[in-house]
């Protein structure tokens, strides 16, 4: 999937004062909590934003933007596939599922949707390698009534019709399975050699096995080990014309911080190869992820040249299709990593829209193929830069060449003024237009109150605007690397 998922914001026009927030933080803490109040408050131009932190670890983020007509909560919860073992793989994901099937009040799934959706609002929920993320999407004049029912969904959960839940996520793995089982989906291949022994390299739905082998016990076990308020960011982004009633969601997490209590939050296992190093990639081996995955069927290294130094750092997945998926990876920057802002100006540079280097080499000026991409994937403490396309097995080679001469050609010489002008321009109307997506807002925001980072540059513009050219191509002669990227392909060699 390609994501660029933590961007920065510039500026709403309409907010709450400051004061207000204040004098109703106060008096809502002490109406829910009788406890501490930790705040953290920032603004940029007259965009304001507030972090409350409540005595029993949840943290709440009210992002303001009242000239829109509704609302969006997040919930974002501190698991993904990242957390879990091989023969516990999909569990986190498998969980996110049967919250939907029913809790107190809101016996099954039919009465779960019934009850966001009669009153106006979109329920939504994915999992993530580092995070699982509920979103509603509601009038702002249901906002405090749909809280009380989120609250249930996501703390009071019935784990009733696993049987039923466990066949459509099988259906789900699926799709990633060729009629032999043999998982052929190009960017699980890549993560497995990107991230090589480390549970970034797992796929988030798990396996068919591993899946099939939980049990309701084993959910409920990752439910109480994790969905606790310490763990937890609620965020409310959109119109807010009256503060939450946040007790109406905080009363359903008294059990959960019970089943917490005195009992700390595993340690996330965190990646620490550097970037421009590289993993030590070896090739896939039956079992390298553990004997509970055979629909992870071995990759086999390959000698065909693809750029990279080393074959091992390619794998090929042999699959009957009209085309390949090729992949290139290069380990990138993390959330605060002090790079990060020249990496994502070098990344627009190389492809964002149609008149980028990307598109031009392996599109428009070559006809090799329908599109081309290059992402970023980010998570907490490191990140996957990704360059990526689809083309007929004659013309592999083409796009190899192609691909490897733009990566080159960034590296060799500085990006012109005009392309990292351009960039910035485009990055600042992105920045610009976050405020008709309040769902996106709260992300900017809340991934790194989950993730424990720093606040002050979450949506300063400076440290782009600061990125040079030369700046750009000291990052690509460091990223793009044929010493340190991996390589995968999916589909029929000529």
């Amino acid at each position: 999937m390609r994501v660029r998922r933590v961007r920065a914001l510039h500026a709403c026009d309409h907010f709450i004062g400051a004061n207000a927030l204040e004098d109703n933080a106060l008096e809502d803490i002490r109406r829910l909590e009788r406890a501490r109040l930790r705040r953290l408050s920032g603004t940029m131009s007259a965009f304001t934003y507030e972090v409350v932190t409540l005595g029993s670890g949840l943290r709440v983020v009210l992002v303001p933007q009242n000239h829109l007509w509704g609302t969006s909560i997040n919930l974002f919860v501190r698991v993904g596939s990242r957390d879990e073992s091989p023969a516990e793989g999909g569990i986190s994901h498998a969980l996110e599922h049967m919250l939907f099937r029913g809790c107190e009040g809101l016996p099954t799934p039919h009465a779960v949707s019934l009850a966001f959706e009669d009153r106006g609002g979109t329920l939504n929920a994915s999992t993530h390698p580092d995070f699982t993320n509920f979103s509603l999407f509601v009038p702002a004049t249901e906002v405090d009534a749909a809280l009380d029912d989120f609250g249930r969904l996501v703390a009071r959960p019935l784990f009733e019709g696993w049987d039923i839940e466990r066949g459509v996520l099988r259906q789900e793995l699926l799709e990633d399975l060729d009629e032999s089982g043999k998982d052929v989906n190009v960017e699980h291949a890549l993560r497995l050699l990107a991230f090589p022994g480390h549970p970034l390299g797992l796929p988030v739905g798990g396996y068919l096995d591993s899946v099939s082998a939980l049990t309701v016990e084993d959910i409920a076990r990752w439910h109480r080990t994790y969905y606790r308020p310490d763990n937890m960011v609620l965020t409310f982004a959109g119109a807010l014309p009256q503060r939450p009633d946040i007790a109406r969601f905080e009363q359903h997490l008294a059990g959960c911080a019970e089943a917490a209590r005195g009992v700390p939050c595993p340690v996330r296992r965190l990646f620490t190869a550097t970037v421009g190093q590289g993993a030590q990639a070896a090739p896939p081996r039956a079992g390298a992820m553990g004997a509970s995955a055979p629909n992870m069927t071995p990759a086999t290294p390959t000698r065909l040249d693809l750029g990279v130094d080393s074959p091992e750092r390619h794998t090929h997945v042999d699959h009957s299709s009209s085309q390949i998926d090729l992949r290139i990876g290069f380990l990138g920057p993390g959330l605060d990593d002090a790079d990060l802002p020249a990496v994502k100006v070098l990344l627009r540079v190389l492809d964002d829209g149609l008149s980028t280097r990307l598109y031009r080499a392996l599109c428009d000026g070559s006809g090799i193929a329908y599109e081309a991409f290059g992402a970023l994937e980010l998570y907490e403490d490191v990140g996957l830069v990704e360059c990526g396309v689809t083309v007929e097995p004659v013309r592999l080679g083409e796009a190899v060449d192609a691909l490897w001469a733009v990566l080159r050609s960034l590296s060799a010489s500085p990006p012109t003024a005009a392309e990292r002008d351009k960039a910035l321009r485009r990055m600042r109307w992105d920045f610009e237009a976050l405020r008709d997506r309040p769902e996106e807002v709260a992300s900017v925001i809340s991934l790194r109150v989950l993730f424990g980072k720093r606040l002050d540059q979450c949506f300063d513009f400076a440290p782009l605007e600061a990125v040079t050219c030369e700046d750009l191509a000291t990052q690509a002669r460091r990223l793009f690397s044929q010493a340190t990227a991996v390589c995968a392909t999916v589909g029929r060699l000529s």
